[in-house]
């Protein structure tokens, strides 16, 4: 763990300074390369999604940035009821291995519970045991059953299997789908 003093500042998109812009679109880059939505950067803009989303961001006491998330506002439907939930995005460390993306996630859990609302993310098998290790429920080879849907109500299959890393809300969504494996989530859009 790291012995630097850190602090945890959280901002809407159109709140980040340019500085944290270019370090986030950096990592998001290598981090996530094989994903296509990273090419495009991150630029809240009025009207544009990331512009209200929610970015927790993990500082050095010279304001680096060591690590963030962003949450976003989605609605999902599930068994033909719709929930507001955190949709859990873009969770890089900038530095690897100081503890910096546990400390991260300790704020984002402590930020969703507040909220009281339900959280997913998704992830390779490879990251599932970091999310476990903070207390996130692991739903294996989850993604399969959250189903893009397009404005028109087009269902986009795009054969992606990941896990679902999620928190439970007072919606109890998550036990919802737990019990019921064969019912999709359909969310709106790509996955985030």
């Amino acid at each position: 763990m790291s012995k630097v003093k850190v602090r945890v500042v959280v901002k809407l998109g159109k709140d980040l300074a340019k500085k944290e812009l270019h370090v986030i679109n950096r990592v998001r880059r290598v981090e996530f390369s094989e994903f296509e939505s990273s090419k495009q950067p991150i630029d809240p803009k009025p009207k544009a999604q990331t512009w209200d989303e929610i970015f927790i961001l993990v500082k050095d006491s010279d304001n680096r940035l060591l690590a963030f998330a962003r949450l976003r506002n989605i609605e999902v439907e599930f068994m033909d009821n719709s929930y507001a939930i955190f949709g859990i995005a873009t969770v890089a460390s900038v530095i690897k291995g100081q503890g910096y993306g546990g400390i991260l996630m300790e704020k984002v859990k402590e930020f969703i519970v507040q909220s009281r609302k339900t959280a997913v993310g998704f992830c390779d098998y490879k990251t599932s045991p970091f999310y476990e290790k903070c207390e996130f429920e692991i739903i294996r080879k989850g993604s399969i059953r959250f189903i893009p849907r397009t404005l028109d109500g087009e269902l986009v299959l795009d054969g992606i299997v990941d896990d679902v890393f999620s928190l439970q809300g007072e919606d109890r969504l998550i036990d919802k789908i737990i019990r019921s494996p064969k019912e999709n989530v359909f969310i709106p859009g790509a996955r985030w």
